[in-house]
């Protein structure tokens, strides 16, 4: 994407023509510009922009509420405000990078664009590191978050003002976004305080805390606004874990943080727009790593989710994870090992066969290798064999690690392009994993070697 890294960089005109429908037409001219497309992304979809050989694009958008459009190059990315009923249209020179954004007409869309700009470079002036923000003492964090949204609201009230009646729902959307950035600062200096004097059990003063009062759980009209879905997420989750915490009986039963999560769910949450999403946040991030368990959740998801989409994303998860439960024939991987030969997971049949998925750039899959090693020796003459599996895209980096460290068992290289992450559904390393003798998956989440049960888990399998 040659000078992509200046595309949408520097706007020198916007030109935004009222509609009377959703409909938005984004369309420009990119002079001297050399790629044919750029990308954007709109509610989670990713679009390719055509550029013509003269510069010219020309793309609609479809939006039934003030969005945003996030677009990203090389070296670049950020993002517009699309107003519905409104077009936008921009001009570049992309021999001259060093021109200032410029807005021509006076409009909603121009202005609301405009104040975004603003907002950034102030976002910009008041940024603080993350480490010393959270390690300030509770009353400075109170005064310095206070200060910043302060300024913050200024520039938009000035902005408000001027625009009067033009961007009414827009600046309401804008009001309700500082407030819950706010908001959600004020939920997370309990833990990231405590994370940063190192005191697990700090606690807020009940001043801090009662700021919380200021919220609203179930706006079901603010539901579009990024912020506050990020706040009611996180804040519904803390008050999940509190509840946990309070009730030690939920210590003793498998599925008790599950209980936890939709008790508070179902007394908190009455909008329903604002249900199926938590029901659903709540129901993937307990599926992401398999669905053993996950009766109760999974139960109490279709009982409050009426969301389609949501109901159809999870199921399409289950689905596969179905697919990897114990006893289901384990999907083939083939690798290379350190001298070229090609050995596949199949190949390994007749034995028990524990896999170690890592890198050599992951140090936690480094930290794994002598307690891997020390596993391997104890179980020599057993029937499993113990498989190391790279997924290094530098196969020779990989080779010189495997011949310095003097690494046991069957190791191979998938490479990073390898379908194996996607197939077992892993979303991180090191990852372990157990097959039996016919090849049948035993557990795709398999303890680690350093855990206190790895042992146990072996030696109850069948012939080893």
């Amino acid at each position: 994407m040659k000078n992509l890294s200046v595309l949408l960089l520097l706007f020198a005109l916007f030109a935004c023509n009222s509609k009377k429908n959703n409909e938005v037409v984004f369309k420009g001219h990119l002079k001297n510009y050399n790629s044919t497309y750029f990308l954007v992304s709109l509610d989670g979809e990713v679009d390719t922009i055509a550029v013509k050989e003269d510069g010219y694009f020309e793309t609609q958008f479809n939006v039934k509420h003030n969005t945003t459009v996030f677009y990203k190059a090389e070296k670049l990315a950020g993002s517009l405000s699309l107003i519905p009923g409104f077009d936008l249209e921009i001009a570049l020179d992309a021999n001259k990078p060093e021109q200032s954004l410029l807005f021509v007409n006076n409009n909603a869309c121009v202005k609301a664009n405009k104040y975004l700009t603003e907002k950034r470079a102030l976002a910009n002036q008041l940024k603080i590191d993350k480490k010393d923000y959270f390690l300030m003492a509770e009353v400075d964090f109170i005064a310095e978050t206070e200060e910043n949204f302060s300024k913050k609201n200024d520039l938009l009230q000035n902005f408000l003002n001027v625009s009067k009646n033009e961007v009414l729902t827009f600046g309401k959307e804008e009001t309700a976004t500082l407030k819950y950035e706010k908001l959600q600062n004020y939920l997370r200096y309990e833990t990231y305080h405590g994370k940063y004097i190192g005191d697990r059990d700090f606690k807020a003063s009940d001043n801090l805390k009662n700021k919380l009062a200021q919220e609203d759980l179930n706006a079901g009209e603010l539901f579009n606004i990024n912020a506050y879905k990020q706040y009611i997420d996180e804040r519904v989750n803390r008050l999940s874990r509190e509840y946990y915490l309070n009730h030690p009986e939920l210590k003793e039963k498998t599925n008790g943080y599950d209980i936890a999560n939709f008790t508070v769910l179902k007394n908190l949450i009455h909008n329903t727009k604002i249900m199926n999403f938590l029901a659903y946040k709540m129901t993937l991030k307990r599926v992401s790593s398999g669905i053993d368990g996950a009766e109760y959740t999974l139960e109490k998801f279709k009982k409050l989710c009426s969301d389609s989409v949501y109901r159809k994303t999870v199921n399409k998860k289950v689905a596969k994870w179905e697919k990897l439960n114990p006893g289901k024939m384990a999907p083939d991987f083939t690798g290379k090992t350190p001298d070229g030969k090609t050995i596949s997971l199949s190949d390994l049949k007749g034995k028990y066969v524990y896999v170690d998925v890592w890198a050599t750039w992951c140090g936690p899959c480094r930290g794994e290798i002598p307690y891997l090693e020390k596993l391997e020796k104890e179980y020599h003459g057993k029937n499993i064999t113990f498989l190391s599996v790279s997924i290094d895209k530098d196969a020779e980096k990989w080779r010189k690690m495997v011949a310095e460290k003097h690494l046991k068992g069957v190791q191979i290289n998938v490479g990073s392009s390898s379908s194996l992450n996607k197939d077992y559904m892993i979303i991180g390393i090191p990852h372990f994993m157990l097959f039996d003798p016919e090849g049948k998956i035993v557990k795709i989440y398999a303890p680690r070697p350093s855990s206190n049960n790895i042992r146990e888990v072996l030696n109850r399998l069948k012939n080893l």
